[in-house]
């Protein structure tokens, strides 16, 4: 599976989300460019950005009280444990298992929790 190919890839109409969604896209694409002396800065990078990208969205969840809030937040959290589970990998000198989580792993789920969890949130966000 090839990476997102760009920031508007993953547009949904909602500025705050979308800037988010832009700037995990480019920081996944320089990860999956840096060389492996390099990939585990970028990927702490990707990790941190995460962070605070679902930190975000939990905080609108939360201030509009919103139902799917709990499998979203799930969601989160299952990536952020693969995330660290592949800085662990990197950190062993395990690069090809890290980049190819970047470049199939990682995508496939962003597509499908943008299309999917992402996209319900920000038609609840509209309504309310």
């Amino acid at each position: 599976m090839a990476p997102v190919s760009s920031p508007t890839a993953l547009t949904l109409g909602y500025p705050v989300i979308d800037a988010v969604h832009d700037e995990m896209t480019l920081l996944l694409a320089a990860a999956l460019m840096t060389p492996n002396g390099d990939l585990s800065g970028a990927m702490r990078r990707l990790r941190y950005h995460c962070e605070h990208h679902f930190a975000l969205e939990e905080t609108l969840m939360n201030e509009r009280h919103f139902a799917g809030y709990d499998e979203h937040h799930h969601e989160h959290r299952k990536l952020l444990a693969e995330m660290n589970s592949m800085l662990d990998a990197v950190a062993r000198g395990r690069h090809g298992l890290a980049r190819a989580w970047l470049s199939d792993r990682l995508p496939e789920w962003f597509r499908l929790h943008v299309a999917n969890l992402d996209g319900l949130l920000v038609s609840f966000l509209r309504q309310n």
